[in-house]
């Protein structure tokens, strides 16, 4: 490593500013939207409800989505040209630092991808089970996990 003095601010880092930001206040926003029925292990309580509104009228998965936005946004910040990691040739430099770089922000989001897709999976199976047609009548009204008319 070496010192940096060209450590500056770029529109990609902005960027992943503001992907920061919205993924958070999505997620914030899920978490209060589900109130007690949020928690970080697949349960279903009972006296669950199927949720619908705010977030979850665009996606089924938002709280994903929010994850799936910050991740972004840290890849970002931190991979780009200007940012501390890159400058101070924490993982290389020229075409070499490029490569690291990429591969690791590419197995970060694509390693995200994966578990939220598995997580889905089995959350939609539990929802089914729990509210049947309820359930059946949402998901095809809202098909998309995290991006609408995406995924």
């Amino acid at each position: 490593m070496h010192d940096a003095p060209s450590i500056y601010v770029t529109p990609l880092t902005t960027l992943g500013v503001v992907l920061m930001i919205f993924g958070s206040v999505l997620r914030l926003t899920c978490f209060s939207k589900l109130g007690k029925l949020f928690t970080f292990d697949l349960t279903i309580l009972p006296s669950h409800t199927l949720i619908t509104s705010g977030p979850y009228a665009y996606v089924r998965h938002p709280a994903y989505t929010g994850t799936l936005s910050m991740s972004l946004g840290l890849a970002l910040i931190n991979f780009t040209r200007g940012s501390w990691v890159t400058e101070c040739g924490v993982v290389g430099h020229g075409m070499t630092g490029i490569g690291i770089r990429s591969m690791v922000a590419c197995a970060w989001f694509g390693w995200w991808v994966a578990v939220g897709i598995k997580r889905c999976e089995s959350e939609d199976a539990e929802l089914r089970k729990m509210f049947g047609k309820e359930w059946d009548t949402y998901a095809s009204t809202v098909r998309a996990w995290f991006v609408p008319g995406l995924i």
